[in-house]
């Protein structure tokens, strides 16, 4: 059964999801992993949305047109699971009357599920989470009537291969990495967020003259490496690159590496973001680089402001999804309150001139596929290493807050 925050003040928390839709409320339904293997994504994404949410509420609400509305939110979990996400976006449209639909929270095969069922529902805002497969986007291009009011919150999955290809280069240029044979490990969750990334990484490799000496794909939730590390070890890669969304996987990865000595650079997406990978991972995460480096609570003075604010609600220094999350309420509250009204076709016109910075990122959102521009002057992502623990940004160098440092 999903879980339901009755926001506005007021409202009974007995009253449940199957109460009369308040007109001095926004309903909102929000779906993702809250139990399995990416449940550490998805309850971060939530405790972020649930802090934005409340400072809206606490202010009085949103603004649509002239009224204050606070809002009301009604949560599914999908637990990773497209069939799961579906049954769960449907029950928010169709018994709890949502009028916009927020998710996958993290995961991009459950969005990708999930926003098909976007032209039976017309009058609904579709906005993702943190999803990222770059097949979300080229979708709304291919169907822009089908998919008119579906939007995606996150960057693509190709600003991940760019960066990391990018992040190599500056590696080889400063001397870091000497190449032996100009070749890339790659290990992976087998998913639709993680396949898109490989695909456009490929690429950039062909172009450059690098070669990809191992591909592994693993089940969401693996983290058994040792074979894998074995056939590594003999081919001897200049530099691996792996994407995980469960904590599990990226933790078990990187203490594997370790134990094994390997020295090799790891350029790790998405993983060393979730809540209690440092911990889980001890010394084996230092010198890991990785992808996002967004939120910067050390280096950052506005983000450190932040994150004392919000630390005390989400139990220690903010991660990405919760900070991701906060930006996701707060641009919708934006373009709510630009639109004067809940009526899709206004919504539709507020998100297509959203330009909207939050903390981390600007969001300019593209035309044909509803994506945030990623061209210069947006929506960069920045690589950032670990070091003595604490998170530092080194790509591209005029963003940098520290130099890299060999593992």
């Amino acid at each position: 059964m999903g879980k339901q925050w009755m926001a506005a003040l007021g409202l009974a928390a007995a009253m449940g999801p199957f109460c009369a839709h308040a007109q001095d409320t926004i309903r909102i339904g929000m779906f993702g992993p809250l139990s399995g293997p990416a449940a550490a994504g998805g309850i971060s994404f939530l405790k972020g949305w649930e802090f934005g949410m409340k400072e809206i509420n606490d202010a009085g609400g949103v603004n649509v047109g002239g009224q204050k509305r606070k809002i009301e939110l009604i949560v599914e979990d999908s637990q990773s699971r497209a069939e799961i996400g579906l049954t769960a976006a449907q029950k928010l449209l169709t018994r709890d009357n949502v009028e916009i639909l927020v998710g996958d929270m993290v995961g991009s095969d459950v969005t990708l599920a999930t926003m098909q069922l976007a032209p039976a529902f017309p009058n609904t805002l579709f906005y993702t989470g943190e999803a990222i497969s770059i097949e979300i986007a080229r979708k709304i291009a291919s169907d822009p009537k089908g998919f008119a009011h579906v939007w995606k919150h996150n960057f693509s999955s190709d600003s991940y291969a760019d960066t990391a290809y990018q992040t190599l280069l500056q590696l080889v240029e400063d001397g870091h990495i000497k190449p032996k044979n100009k070749s890339v490990a790659i290990f992976t969750e087998d998913t639709s967020s993680a396949a898109p990334i490989w695909d456009s990484l490929k690429v950039l490799l062909e172009k450059g003259g690098w070669s990809v000496a191992m591909h592994e794909s693993f089940p969401l939730g693996h983290s058994d490496f040792y074979p894998q590390i074995s056939r590594l070890r003999t081919l001897q890669p200049d530099y691996i690159v792996s994407f995980f969304t469960s904590m599990n996987s990226g933790s078990g990865l990187v203490k594997q590496l370790h134990e094994q000595g390997v020295k090799t650079p790891n350029f790790a997406i998405n993983y060393p973001l979730l809540a209690n990978f440092m911990s889980a991972s001890g010394p084996a995460a230092e010198g890991l680089l990785y992808a996002p480096m967004l939120f910067d609570a050390v280096n950052n003075p506005e983000h450190a402001k932040f994150a004392e604010k919000m630390g005390s609600y989400v139990g220690g220094v903010p991660d990405n999804n919760n900070v991701d999350a906060y930006c996701n309420v707060m641009l919708l509250a934006d373009a709510i309150e630009r639109a004067g009204s809940l009526k899709v076709d206004k919504l539709d016109a507020a998100m297509a001139e959203t330009d909207f910075f939050c903390l981390t990122a600007r969001r300019v959102f593209d035309a044909k596929t509803h994506a945030p521009r990623t061209d210069p002057g947006y929506f960069q992502v920045p690589a950032g290493q670990i070091q003595q623990g604490k998170l530092f940004t080194v790509w591209p160098k005029n963003m940098a807050t520290a130099q890299f440092v060999a593992p």
